[in-house]
């Protein structure tokens, strides 16, 4: 099986023409799902980095953009792009940006879908990417 590491945070920046509603997706496992404390689950994953990041960049950018977090618990990198075989089960319940949605289902999937939206599309400003530790938990 292929394992794709990514960097441990990533961060892809776009520029595009002044929107009223700028979109910040954030990918990736626990981590970037902003999991410190799992009293606060269910969440749409406005918190952790996350949330300081989309603080700067609304300074940047004049208003703070709205954040889609689709990071899932236990994430990796193979799953990342499959859907199955994340280290743990339960992650993707956590997340209300996947509420009605089957498992498996894919963050890149979502990604994909994001990018074929017109609407969504013209908004995304930022993408940060933090995946990996779960695929050195899994070799552990």
């Amino acid at each position: 099986m292929k394992v794709f590491l990514f960097a441990l945070c990533g961060l892809a920046a776009f520029s595009s023409a002044a929107f009223a509603d700028p979109i910040y997706l954030a990918l990736g496992d626990s981590s970037a799902f902003g999991e410190t404390n799992r009293t606060h689950n269910p969440s749409n994953g406005d918190r952790g980095y996350v949330r300081p990041f989309a603080d700067y960049l609304g300074s940047v950018y004049g208003t703070r953009p709205t954040v889609v977090n689709f990071a899932i618990n236990g994430e990796t990198s193979g799953s990342y792009f499959a859907g199955t075989g994340r280290v743990s089960s339960d992650g993707q319940g956590f997340n209300t940006n996947y509420n009605g949605l089957a498992d498996p289902y894919p963050q890149s999937q979502r990604l994909r879908d994001s990018f074929s939206n017109p609407a969504t599309n013209a908004d995304v400003r930022a993408v940060s990417v933090q995946l990996g530790a779960n695929n050195l938990d899994a070799v552990a």
